[in-house]
């Protein structure tokens, strides 16, 4: 990576679960070192390292400047006596302040009756994604003739901060209902003023989404964690708000979770019809204390008819092969047909569809889990190939493999007898008709071996 011009860095190593029986912590121990060097190929000269940060997931900081900006340096991540690791670094600038969102742009007074134009200005642009802008594009700006008003809509007391993409309300990531799920992160995301969004318990980092109220008015909110060693016992509360805009404070707050049952991960559910069809709600997602939150989200429609949106083979959502997870959901799925999908699965209640193309090793770890929700939910998984003409719909289908409890109620299979290119497909089901959510990842485990 280059350093940046403060010359700090953080780097976070979080480990991904998809290896053998990581709920046991002392079996995935990661070491990190950071380098100097004038090139690829030339000696190495130690800066930092770090072997037990959170757990048994390193973290290096540097928080003196003394990197040089701009200047490549190297970073090597190890498992400690030969564990095989895998896991998402995180890499940020903490001596660089968050830049702070300029104010709302003032009124422009009224203008003289015969004004003189002066020279065009450049195209006003609002500071909060969604204000229009006070005057239109390459126009002459009239001459005062009264002090200029104060803006009746203040901007936000929150600053946003450059690591965070989502740290405000008119920067939320987008959520479809009954559609894919999205990603949400509150590393290095700054907490709300309480007076602009009230919440019920302490804010610590807060990230944002938004979604449309279906016509029903329901909506089911659903957080999973992104689970690792050092995020473990990472805690997460989540809110609903209506507002008329993504500026506009103070929020009301519909509905807030911090934990689902005995678990960890918040889910939100409201079925009855509340909600304003077509209006547009924000959801905030919080660390509980601080905590570090990394998650997929999905919302669907509890009351609508529409099934789950990976409820068939066709419909499945793609993963990629050693990239990130993917959200994956039985609520509102149906069943399918032993004829056509027979799987050591009895009987297939609800059933949700994920499908990957196999690598060049031909091997694939594919890993269900769901998050801090272990207690309650059982969860199992069916690894297929398709029949003979291939495609989704070339049934009967082929289960290759299948698993139900590998780590507590979490499945995972491994197969290393894949063709290369082929279109595989990952059946999902809750076990005697459980709903269930959880984060699926497909890892080649022959090529990091």
């Amino acid at each position: 990576f280059l350093a940046p011009s403060s010359g700090c860095v953080e780097i976070d190593f979080n480990f991904v679960k998809g290896r053998e029986r990581i709920f046991f912590r002392d079996d995935e121990d990661v070491e990190m070192a950071l380098y100097d060097a004038n090139s690829c190929t030339s000696s190495l000269s130690l800066i930092a390292y770090n072997d037990d940060f959170g757990d048994l997931d390193p973290k290096i900081q540097i928080l003196d400047g003394r990197l040089t900006a701009n200047r490549r340096y190297y970073l090597v991540v190890d498992g400690v006596d030969g564990d095989e690791v895998a896991g998402n670094l995180f890499l940020t600038d903490p001596c660089t302040p968050p830049t702070a969102p300029t104010q709302n742009p003032t009124p422009l007074p009224t203008p003289l009756p015969t004004p003189t134009p002066p020279s065009p200005l450049p195209t006003n642009t609002p500071s909060q994604p969604g204000t229009p802008p006070t005057s239109a594009p390459n126009t002459p700006a009239p001459v005062a003739t009264t002090p200029a008003p104060v803006a009746t809509t203040l901007a936000p007391t929150d600053v946003a901060s450059a690591s965070c993409p989502n740290d405000l309300p008119c920067d939320a990531i987008s959520l479809v209902v009954d559609g894919e799920g999205g990603y949400v992160s509150t590393i290095d995301c700054t907490p709300e003023s309480p007076t602009d969004v009230p919440f019920t318990g302490d804010l610590s980092n807060s990230a944002w989404m938004s979604f449309v109220a279906p016509v029903s008015g329901c909506a089911r909110i659903a957080f999973v964690s992104i689970t690792g060693i050092g995020f473990f016992d990472t805690d997460v509360a989540m809110s609903i708000y209506s507002a008329s805009s993504c500026s506009s404070y103070p929020f009301f707050e519909i509905a807030h979770n911090d934990d689902i049952l005995r678990d960890l991960d918040p889910r939100i559910s409201i079925s009855d019809g509340s909600l304003t069809a077509g209006q547009t709600y924000y959801i905030m997602v919080d660390g509980y204390e601080g905590d570090q939150v990394l998650g997929t989200i999905a919302v669907s429609d509890p009351c609508g008819s529409q099934v789950c949106a990976h409820d068939t083979p066709c419909t499945a959502v793609t993963a990629v092969v050693g990239g990130l997870p993917v959200h994956l959901s039985t609520f509102k799925c149906t069943g399918e047909d032993p004829t056509q999908v027979p799987s050591s699965a009895d009987p297939v209640v609800n059933s949700a569809w994920m499908k990957f193309v196999a690598p060049s090793s031909g091997c694939a770890l594919i890993d269900y889990d769901s998050g801090t929700n272990i207690l309650d939910d059982d969860v199992t998984m069916s690894l297929f190939e398709t029949g003979a003409v291939g495609g989704c719909s070339a049934f009967p289908f082929q289960e290759l493999d299948f698993n139900d409890d590998f780590v507590g109620l979490d499945p995972q299979l491994s197969i290393e007898t894949l063709t290369p290119g082929v279109t595989y497909y990952v059946m999902v089901t809750g076990y005697n008709g459980d709903t269930v959510d959880g984060n699926v990842y497909v890892i080649d485990q022959c090529s990091v071996k």
